[in-house]
């Protein structure tokens, strides 16, 4: 929870390199590296929020996690010099897909050696 407060306060300020204080030490490199960031940002918060022991279905956290990555971009109307941006709401989009992705692969093969493990135990 205090990483999803911390990503939506970076998404919706105004000036977030000024927050994170990265643009006084990368320069323009910045402006290279916001894309990453927002992926990574959302690759972070869904292998978070999928690893957590949450008591509802996984489908419905991802759907959430693809309501908030489009809300966070939506949201930015409201706050002054930021605006949505088509690019970011897709590296938001993303991250959250990829990560789901890995997720299941992981939650998959960890299955599968388990039972491969308890066969041959047998």
């Amino acid at each position: 929870m205090v990483y999803l407060g911390l990503l939506a306060w970076l998404l919706l300020s105004a000036t977030p390199a000024d927050v994170a204080r990265s643009r006084v030490v990368l320069g323009d490199l910045w402006l290279g590296i916001c894309p990453f960031a927002h992926f990574g940002s959302f690759f972070l918060l869904t292998v978070l929020a999928l690893s957590a022991r949450w008591p509802v279905p996984r489908w419905a956290i991802g759907l959430t996690l693809l309501a908030a990555a489009i809300g966070t971009e939506l949201a930015q109307v409201s706050v002054p010099r930021r605006s949505p941006d088509l690019a970011d709401a897709a590296c938001n989009l993303a991250g959250v897909a990829v990560a789901a992705a890995v997720c299941w692969l992981a939650v998959r093969t960890a299955s599968r050696e388990r039972r491969t493990s308890v066969a041959t135990s047998v």
